[in-house]
This record gives C-alpha cells, structure tokens and sequence, in this order.
C-alpha cells in the first residue's frame, strides 16, 4: 500500500519481495495495483518461488546498489495492506 501512494505522489519506487513459499492474496493484490503504476517489483534472494508467482530476481549486488542509492527504505516484512 504505502509502495502505492508513495509512486502516487511522484516518488521512485521499488519494491523487493524477500522469496516465499505463499504470497498472500492481499499482497498479490497490491502488487497488481502498483505494477499497473509500471511500479518495479523485484525478488530476493535469487531464487525461484513455490508461490507460483513471477519476479524478477535481484542479485546480493544489485540489491546492495539499490539499498544504498535509497533515500527511504520501508520495512514491511510483516503484514500487508
């Protein structure tokens, strides 16, 4: 959600899903709603998910670059919505 309106109101953003065996259907939810945004959704680690789901997949190297070109970074690991 807050990856939603934050790409709303003009900002860079880009989400990285750390892998799962079972995305939930509210998170999948909202990464349809942003990736309508063209919004970048991305998995880490590299490593294909049982969720059935299709994600690009960010290297330790390309996540680190993106960490540290980050002015904000949100944590939300836990919940959705």
């Amino acid at each position: 959600v807050i990856a939603r309106h934050l790409k709303d109101h003009g900002y860079e953003v880009v989400v990285v899903l750390a892998t799962s065996e079972r995305y939930s259907a509210d998170l999948l939810a909202q990464i349809e709603q942003f990736r309508k945004k063209e919004g970048a959704v991305f998995q880490f680690p590299d490593a294909s998910s049982a969720a059935g789901e299709s994600f690009e997949t960010l290297s330790s190297e390309d996540l680190q670059t993106i960490l540290t070109g980050s002015s904000v970074i949100v944590d939300a690991l836990l919940g959705t919505g």
